[in-house]
């Protein structure tokens, strides 16, 4: 997205893994401001002298764990030199560099974007409701993926690896489109 309108990239193609900060559900910005509030809170450094000292003294650890326990999420921020505003726009403009693009995901990726406390009725109301899932074909999503075989031992795997396969390996373009998709298995590839 940094090298258009003339700009020359300092490279002839690119491998991108994971993610894109403006479709499916990582277009969704989280509140940072907000959230590190309510994290310097948990932590216990609102009322330091300086928060930010007290934070950078608490264990990475337990860091990780109150924004677990609190659900609470960080996201880049739109700063127009790092990370340009308005990607889809950009896109749809074609203000973005003209090279060929491999792109990839990782295995178990929804196991970083679910609740690892979520319940299965709530994933299913939320992730498979009946706008996106009507009737038979959520019951067909859920069955396919049996909680206690093939290591979906709690509710939280079973999110994870429909959410995982819903979001990162059933994308399809939506015509027209100029891109190229093709889908390598890990089985066929050699990898």
């Amino acid at each position: 997205m940094m090298y258009d309108r003339g700009k020359t990239p300092p490279f002839r193609a690119a491998i991108m893994e994971t993610g894109s900060l403006s479709i499916g559900m990582l277009a969704s910005r989280t509140d940072n401001a907000a959230n590190w509030r309510d994290l310097v809170a948990a932590a216990n450094c609102s009322a330091a002298q300086s928060p930010f000292k007290c934070m950078k003294a608490v264990p990475a650890k337990t860091l990780r764990d109150l924004q677990e326990t609190k659900g609470l999420t960080f996201t880049p921020v739109t700063d127009n030199v790092t990370i340009p505003g308005k990607p889809a726009a950009r896109r749809k403009n074609g203000e973005f560099a003209k090279v060929p693009v491999l792109s990839g995901t990782m295995a178990e990726e929804g196991r970083l974007l679910i609740n690892q406390h979520i319940n299965l009725s709530d994933f299913a109301d939320i992730f498979l409701n009946e706008n996106l899932f009507p009737g038979e074909l959520r019951r067909s999503v859920l069955a396919a993926y049996p909680k206690g075989q093939n290591g979906l031992l709690t509710d939280f795997d079973v999110a994870a690896a429909i959410y995982t396969d819903f979001v990162w390996q059933c994308v399809r373009p939506l015509p027209p489109s100029s891109f190229h998709f093709v889908s390598v298995s890990p089985k066929t590839s050699g990898f």
